[in-house]
């Protein structure tokens, strides 16, 4: 017989409640990485290999950032986006720069609606504050004037939620970091 035909058969066992209680524990503790796991799963009673708990932690996708965030923020586990069935369901807030000629800094905030495109608001300015961002919100959920819920999310992190839609909408606007 040729060795070359000749393959090594493996001799490991999976334990599927191992790889269960291992995810478990990563999605409570989510700042926990596989030594810290390989420790808890250690007083637990668990008879196991440091780099078994590697293995099977990288095969699950489990793998920490080995950079920390700038904002010094614990990871989280993140919810999906909701995505857009109907008209005036989910927005998109997205801030925008550029300079002039004159090498004057101006900024632009856009509103739009995601599920059919459409640009609801795009307003210019040199800057924007808070006070300017809601009352650009308001000024378009009051022009639509429906009672829906509807999710606002921007790409600097923030997530809106409003079913309100007079001018004293500020009050009932709830704003999260997600």
């Amino acid at each position: 017989m040729n060795r070359s035909t000749v393959h090594y058969q493996s001799v490991k066992t999976d334990v599927p409640a191992l790889r269960a209680r291992i995810n478990e524990i990563a999605a409570t503790r989510v700042r926990y990485d596989y030594p810290r796991i390989h420790v808890l799963l250690r007083r637990e009673g668990w008879i196991i290999n440091r780099k078994r708990v590697y293995r099977i932690y990288r095969e699950e996708g489990l793998a920490m950032r080995l950079k920390t965030p700038k904002r010094r923020k614990s990871a989280v586990v993140r919810t999906e986006r909701s995505i857009a069935t109907a008209v005036n369901q989910t927005w998109s807030v997205d801030f925008m720069a550029d300079n002039l000629a004159d090498g004057r800094k101006i900024r632009l905030l856009t509103i739009v609606d995601n599920f059919s495109r459409e640009r609801l608001a795009l307003d210019v300015a040199s800057g924007f504050k808070g006070g300017d961002v809601v009352q650009a919100l308001t000024r378009v959920t009051t022009a639509l004037s429906s009672s829906q819920k509807r999710s606002i999310n921007g790409r600097i992190g923030t997530k809106c939620s409003s079913t309100s839609h007079a001018p004293e909408s500020r009050q009932t606007m709830r704003l999260s970091n997600r």
